[in-house]
């Protein structure tokens, strides 16, 4: 969201695709937001009694729910720490 007429940092998130994968190439060929600030994210779904509904529909009750959440985290923190670093090497 901008709010000035300035760019001062970047919000960027990702969930791993391919598509997700090229935005650091296109941000880097803009060449205007070179060196700003960025945090790079990506967002894992909540630990809570509906995920757990969907999770054992899903797996039709082969994947036992309670460790789904931290798996989904964990593969969502490596997301964005790829996209981080995608950012940081083309700057």
């Amino acid at each position: 969201m901008a709010r000035g007429n300035a760019v001062s940092r970047l919000l960027v998130g990702t969930d791993g695709s391919d598509c997700a994968a090229i935005i650091a190439d296109a941000l880097a060929e803009w060449g205007s937001l070179r060196g700003l600030p960025a945090v790079a994210l990506s967002v894992a779904p909540v630990d809570s009694p509906t995920f757990k509904l969907l999770i054992s529909l899903y797996t039709l009750g082969d994947e036992p729910a309670e460790f789904q959440p931290e798996a989904l985290e964990e593969l969502h923190r490596g997301y964005a720490t790829e996209m981080a670093g995608r950012l940081t090497e083309r700057g």
